[in-house]
């Protein structure tokens, strides 16, 4: 693209990370943090696909610590995270353990006028059924049906599976 006289833009950096973020390997997300710095030397600035992607793409590959800096630094970057941001944090926060995080980014989540969809409900459900709480977990459903949400299979195959 380069040699041919084309800048790459956000939307191309964009599917980079993500190519790398889905290439399901040792060091994918090696890469796509490298093509993350590439962008920023090249003065794109990235948006919030940009970090939705990698925060993602890090709660996959079970790197928790790095999925929530990303999440810092899309703040720091005056990028407003969204429901898709939240989501991909709560859901890796559930999956490795992290509920205490998980539910204090809800809250977080709640606070800043985004309300929560049935992927939440069901990354949270799934995180409390991983560490038998139940009762927690059947809360929840109460709640779904509460907030005017429907169920999906993943709920009901998360209960039970658990």
């Amino acid at each position: 693209m380069k040699v041919w006289g084309f800048s790459p833009n956000v939307v191309t950096y964009n599917t980079l990370v993500d190519g790398y973020c889905k290439k399901g390997n040792a060091g994918k997300m090696y890469k796509a943090d490298a093509i993350m710095k590439e962008m920023l030397a090249n003065k794109i600035c990235p948006n919030e696909i940009t970090f939705n992607t990698l925060i993602d793409g890090f709660c996959t590959d079970e790197n928790v610590l790095a999925a929530k800096k990303a999440f810092e630094e899309m703040q720091r970057q005056r990028l407003k995270p969204n429901l898709v941001s939240y989501n991909s944090l709560i859901n890796g926060l559930s999956n490795n353990g992290k509920l205490d995080e998980a539910i204090a980014l809800w809250d977080k989540m709640a606070s800043s006028g985004l309300k929560p969809n049935i992927v939440t409900y069901n990354a949270l459900i799934n995180g409390f059924c991983k560490n038998k709480m139940m009762k927690e977990a059947t809360k929840l459903i109460d709640d779904i049906t509460t907030q005017g949400l429907v169920p999906t299979a993943i709920t009901f195959n998360t209960l039970i599976d658990a």
